[in-house]
């Protein structure tokens, strides 16, 4: 950053700060009601240490989620006073830890059975995060949970860059990490780590703990284990969709006959799936997930593969893929020959890709000139 604050006497930062932690406070509640809605299957109990705890909005939703926490709140001396003032009248029995978390840690002599990393790490660069996850690495149970809730890049784009800019603009050098590396850290510290679990906004969340049996104690949510998973691959978007809401069209093939060059050529309509057969295939399965991305096209074909692949080893054993336009994997590829790589595209198989993916709230136009940005979606059936 290049540009800083003037300096500012006492009074008035301090006022800025209790405006700016209220304000926060309105969003963090929501974000709190999701957050401990996704961890509900585990039965967390013990302390709680809220690291960067702001207004408290999330130390109090996790003690009345979960009764037999107690939460200590940690954060700056000027920060704990107004935190102090915005949640005095819930009476909580709450403990108040003054710190800056950019330096050693001093917490007395016990340890926590979790520790909450909530929106903090876009504050700060990659060195003072790694500081972070070291610092609660040291302060974890042995039995412990590290969670952290933040922007990802990986999830939910448009939200992370802008958030990103944002850090730009007004931190002196914060950022909005991959989930990834935020993992390959909580590993080199000898954590095993969920990977990104997207919640249904625009964050996510990491769960880390020691041990490998443990980690798969962990009542996560399937779907959004695996939509996590997915996100890593490079798609742009995941949207959930019913099965029985995905549209159908007789017109589909009709384009695809009397519109493009590639029709009767390797696994094109005919070759592909017909709308009949894709109508009762449909009903084999609860839910699909939608799958964004963009050209190549071979390139959007090999990750839609990858998803299916991932799919299957995380339990969902009807995994099925559809994916966008002709198979682009092979210069040459003969309808005679059986290939165990190629999948039928959506709009082969007789699915009016328009009006499904308006169904998850995406708009969609038809392009004027060759210039324009090109969406592609694949489509991932799930039983």
């Amino acid at each position: 950053r290049l540009h800083y604050t003037p300096d500012e006497d006492g009074a008035v930062l301090k006022e800025k700060t209790r405006r700016y932690i209220r304000a926060m406070d309105c969003i963090a509640r929501s974000k709190a009601k999701e957050l401990v809605k996704l961890l509900e299957g585990l039965q967390l109990r013990g302390k709680l240490l809220d690291v960067g705890a702001g207004s408290g909005a999330f130390s109090l939703e996790f003690i009345e989620h979960f009764p037999s926490l107690k939460a200590s709140l940690l954060d700056l001396s000027s920060v704990i006073d107004i935190t102090r003032e915005n949640i005095s009248i819930y009476q909580k029995d709450i403990c108040y830890q003054e710190g800056n978390i950019l330096e050693t840690w001093s917490l007395g002599e016990e340890k926590f059975n979790v520790i909450l990393l909530s929106n903090i790490l876009h504050a700060y660069s990659e060195n003072e995060v790694i500081h972070i996850l070291q610092e609660a690495s040291k302060w974890v149970e042995e039995q412990g949970y590290i969670i952290i809730h933040d922007f990802f890049m990986e999830h939910y784009w448009p939200k992370g860059q802008l958030s990103d800019l944002n850090m730009l603009v007004n931190t002196y050098n914060g950022k909005v990490f991959e989930a990834q590396w935020v993992s390959e850290i909580l590993r080199k510290l000898k954590f095993q780590e969920t990977g990104l679990i997207p919640l249904e906004s625009d964050t996510g969340v990491i769960v880390a703990c020691k041990s490998q049996e443990q980690l798969e104690q962990i009542p996560l949510d399937k779907k959004a284990y695996l939509m996590g998973k997915l996100k890593n691959l490079g798609f742009i978007d995941i949207k959930q969709i019913a099965a029985e809401t995905v549209v159908l069209t007789e017109s589909a093939e009709v384009k695809c006959q009397f519109g493009c060059q590639h029709y009767g050529s390797g696994k094109c309509p005919p070759n592909s799936l017909s709308i009949e057969k894709t109508r009762v295939l449909l009903k084999e399965y609860n839910y699909g997930l939608l799958l964004e991305g963009e050209p190549p096209t071979g390139e959007f074909q090999k990750k839609m593969l990858k998803a299916e692949k991932e799919a299957y080893q995380q339990g969902f054993y009807k995994a099925f893929s559809l994916w966008a336009g002709p198979c682009s994997l092979c210069k040459e590829c003969s309808p005679q020959n059986h290939c165990t790589l190629s999948r039928p595209s959506m709009e082969g198989s007789g699915i009016d890709v328009f009006e499904t993916v308006k169904r998850v709230g995406i708009n969609l136009k038809t392009l004027k000139n060759k210039n324009e940005y090109v969406k592609y979606f694949g489509l991932l059936l799930l039983e």
